[in-house]
């Protein structure tokens, strides 16, 4: 009685053949590690924005405030 066994690919032993597997594996972390780095640096910028917004609004509203009790 033969047996057969199934084979679970993840998608890691894809290349394993031709020696390409190294490169693309470099090439994606490279990828991804930008992807996040330029993701941290987005949040940070608007982070920064959205102060400077809310600082220009806070001055508005004060400004129109100290107007009206002045007159």
């Amino acid at each position: 009685m033969k047996m057969r066994f199934r084979t679970l690919n993840l998608g890691f032993a894809a290349n394993q053949g031709n020696g390409c597997g190294h490169r693309e594996v470099v090439l994606s972390l490279v990828h991804r590690l930008v992807r996040c780095l330029f993701g941290l640096l987005t949040v940070l910028v608007r982070a920064d924005l959205s102060k400077a917004i809310e600082l220009l609004a806070l001055r508005h509203a004060f400004g129109s405030a100290s107007q009206q009790y002045a007159g």
